[in-house]
């Protein structure tokens, strides 16, 4: 009876310590999460759920339900709804981890020390950079976090109890964390692995493999409020889609084919990025945790499970080493770290065991210290984290909620501004009554057409595509982060006054604004660098308009490297100004420019473009052939640089190879250079 007693007194204290810990994770994240909009995909997010619309892909309809109730909570603020949203759900996957801890020890600990195991490694996985930074605004990540947890708990469940239920449970929940990040199902490697590591692997029931494979199915499921929803009539599509067969062409999302993908020669660069999550995520203390743990684990041989969990997290955190750069941009890659949630969370079995083989060294006073490093990390991370004072998102939807003239027409482009302005007109009531256009119905063309005939307002965001088709002869003028018409003083005018008076890094402490707020930044100023770029090439050389767009040029891409001084992308903003330099003959500063990219990403393509130049403009062609051969292994299908390689190689006396590389190039689709194939092919 009195061990019956102090089972049922263990059993329950250990179901509090979930609790506990998840609540005190949620206070963190509640007092340090942004009390209105962030940027990033928030503004689209909260307008979906909103307005219960559908969101780019892949689509997350579960995470947009769930939103647009909390938002029923508090219609005043849809941003703080959902931001208490985000902080409560992944206060919830914190609690979760700390049942994760309590299946893995079972009762092999007194329960004070799986207590205190329970609340360190629930502890470093709720402070870890990642993760505190996606529960403090809306984003998917940490909402998908939940639901793997769960699936790995019951599946650690499944085959610690033989449980048919828990494994049919676990493929549902796994099929729901798909619905929120394609990339979840790498973790099919876990059951693989377990099977694979088992000296006389179980013979499959299909029976019980026919109810795991429809728990999964189900868990999918979610998906088909994309097409039933796009049956009725809604005020927000960002991708429209009518029948199956849109709907599977809008989760295959051919985008990955319009992209220049970083490609094989960028996985050094990505293994040198994943170093740097995992230090920043688990910190001195975890990656000590994992090293105690490895010898634990090694003696155990007959626990299968643990081991299985440790191969996986190692495979997985490969598997996204190897699969980011294949599908994803140089400025794609940036911000990429979400993706290490999944292997963080499959890692919880090593740092489990790491704690315990602490707890077993420690003696009984010194147990407690274990939670210290928890509260030293929170400590040193709560600056760079925390968003509750940082205003700047706020600060750019007033400014373009305040300054757009009502009911005007507004094609935006970039996240930075279409989604402030997506949730100002869906989540907030659209006050200025401003129309954005929906891609079904307006399309670039039909803007263009628009803002040329000068017969209402229209704001086009500066891109590339559309300074192709707006040529610099049209009256248009730079509107802060848009383009219009010059006979529309009110919103150019207004718009630009207003951006350089709010915007400009040397007015702004940057060592105040976080993270995102100076890519954003960075990212406007680099647009509108790209603009006055473009009206100094199409000006007549020497003339004042040549040199009065080429300065703003530089001064814009100044902006745009002072904001982002940090990041992989940041050598995109510091290669532009290189190359604007070079235009301009300013070959020194331009090198300077050049060598401050290579810095940041010595694997960018644009900085191996102005270092190139500058080795051509300084004659140095043996620099200028590294340089491109660089180039060729970054931009595989770029036919361009081997002609530029070929036209290096007649400079250098290497005719046979520059033939080779010209017929490359021509094959690759580059456009014919008629002196350089005279020259090579002219006397055959």
């Amino acid at each position: 009876m009195v061990v019956d007693e102090r089972s049922r007194l263990r059993h329950r204290a250990l179901i509090a310590v979930p609790m506990i810990c998840g609540i005190l994770a949620a206070i963190l994240y509640e007092m340090t999460n942004a009390t209105g909009l962030f940027w990033g995909d928030a503004g689209e997010f909260i307008a979906v759920s909103r307005s219960l619309g559908i969101g780019h892909a892949y689509g997350h309809p579960l995470f947009w339900l769930a939103g647009r109730i909390s938002i029923l909570l508090r219609p005043a603020n849809p941003a703080a709804a959902m931001n208490h949203l985000v902080s409560v759900v992944s206060g919830a996957a914190c609690a979760l981890v700390a049942v994760f801890v309590k299946d893995v020890l079972g009762k092999r600990m007194s329960a004070s020390q799986t207590a205190l195991a329970m609340c360190a490694v629930s502890g470093l996985y709720a402070t870890a950079t990642t993760v505190w930074m996606q529960a403090t605004f809306v984003e998917v990540y940490n909402f998908q976090a939940f639901f793997i947890v769960l699936s790995l708990i019951l599946f650690y469940r499944a085959y610690a109890r033989e449980s048919g239920a828990a494994l049919v449970a676990s493929a549902y929940f796994w099929g729901l964390s798909i619905t929120m990040g394609l990339y979840a199902v790498f973790l099919i490697v876990l059951p693989i692995t377990l099977w694979m590591l088992k000296p006389q692997p179980r013979r499959i029931r299909w029976r019980s493999f026919a109810h795991t494979v429809a728990g999964f199915i189900i868990g999918l499921s979610i998906w088909l409020y994309l097409p039933i929803r796009s049956t009725h009539e809604s005020l927000f599509y960002w991708e429209k889609i009518v029948t199956f067969s849109d709907f599977f062409g809008y989760l295959a999302r051919g985008q990955f084919e319009k992209i220049a993908v970083a490609g094989r020669a960028a996985i050094p660069l990505s293994l040198f990025q994943t170093a740097g999550i995992l230090l920043r995520n688990f910190g001195i203390w975890g990656i000590g945790l994992i090293l105690i743990g490895i010898p634990g684990i090694i003696r155990n041989r007959t626990q299968r499970l643990i081991p299985a969990y440790a191969v996986s997290t190692c495979v997985l955190i490969l598997a996204f080493v190897v699969f980011l750069p294949l599908n994803l941009s140089f400025r794609q890659l940036v911000d990429m770290d979400v993706y290490f949630i999944p292997a963080f969370l499959m890692s919880i079995p090593i740092l489990t065991i790491g704690t315990s083989e602490l707890l077993r060294i420690l003696k009984k006073p010194m147990k407690p210290l274990i939670l210290i490093p928890i509260l030293v990390t929170a400590g040193m991370r709560w600056g760079a984290v925390s968003i509750s004072d940082r205003t700047m998102a706020q600060r750019f939807l007033a400014y373009l909620t305040s300054h757009i003239p009502a009911e005007s027409l507004v094609f935006p482009v970039s996240d930075e501004v279409a989604h402030p302005l997506l949730y100002s007109t869906y989540a907030l009531g659209n006050p200025r009554r401003i129309r954005l256009p929906a891609e079904a119905h307006i399309g670039q063309e039909d803007v263009v057409r628009r803002f040329r005939e000068k017969d209402e307002t229209v704001l086009i965001e500066i891109n590339d595509a559309f300074l192709k088709i707006l040529s610099p002869e049209e009256q248009s003028v730079l509107a802060g982060p848009f383009l219009a018409s010059i006979e529309d003083s009110s919103a150019g005018k207004q718009l630009e006054s207003a951006f350089n008076a709010s915007f400009l890094p040397d007015q702004l402490d940057l060592k105040k604004l976080n993270r995102l707020d100076r890519l954003s930044l960075a990212r406007l100023w680099s647009r509108r660098g790209v603009y006055w770029f473009h009206n100094s090439q199409n000006a007549h050389p020497n003339s004042e308009r040549a040199t009065t767009a080429f300065r703003r040029a530089v001064e814009n891409f100044n902006s745009a490297s002072a904001c982002d001084d940090f990041s992989l992308e940041g050598a995109l903003h510091a290669s532009n100004l290189a190359l604007t330099l070079i235009q301009g003959g300013d070959v020194d500063r331009a090198e300077d420019a050049a060598n401050q990219a290579l810095k940041l990403n010595p694997y960018a393509p644009e900085t191996h473009r102005a270092l190139y130049a500058i080795s051509v403009s300084r004659k140095h062609f043996e620099d200028a052939l590294r340089h491109s051969k660089i180039l060729a292994r970054l931009l595989p299908k770029d036919g361009d640089v081997r002609l530029n390689m070929a036209g290096i190689l007649v400079l250098l006396n290497r005719k046979e190879e520059a033939e080779e590389y010209y017929r490359e190039g021509i094959r690759l689709g580059a456009e014919p250079r008629k002196e350089l194939e005279d020259y090579l092919f002219g006397n055959r």
